[in-house]
């Protein structure tokens, strides 16, 4: 039990112009945290948010990404230099 640093990223690759994209961490299955950007260009978008919260024995966090691009040519990078979940107790 404790507070906890929540550090998180995801990077696209391929993106689409005039679209969101976003990163977003759960907790137990509920959002708590999230970054969204919209790319006005094609290339690639990195986001990166952090949080605290307050976590307790069997909590669980979860990190998704998403985008309305309307293609299924975005991918996400691999690899921890780029989608990270980074969980540390600070209290």
């Amino acid at each position: 039990n404790g507070y906890y640093l929540i550090n998180y990223a995801a990077n696209f690759t391929d993106v689409v112009a005039d679209k969101t994209y976003a990163v977003c961490i759960y907790k137990n299955g509920s959002k708590i945290g999230s970054v969204e950007g919209h790319s006005a260009y094609t290339g690639t978008v990195g986001l990166n948010g952090s949080n605290i919260k307050k976590l307790v024995e069997n909590d669980y966090i979860e990190l998704y990404v998403y985008h309305n691009a309307g293609v299924n040519t975005v991918d996400v990078y691999a690899g921890i230099d780029y989608t990270y979940l980074i969980i540390k107790q600070i209290q």
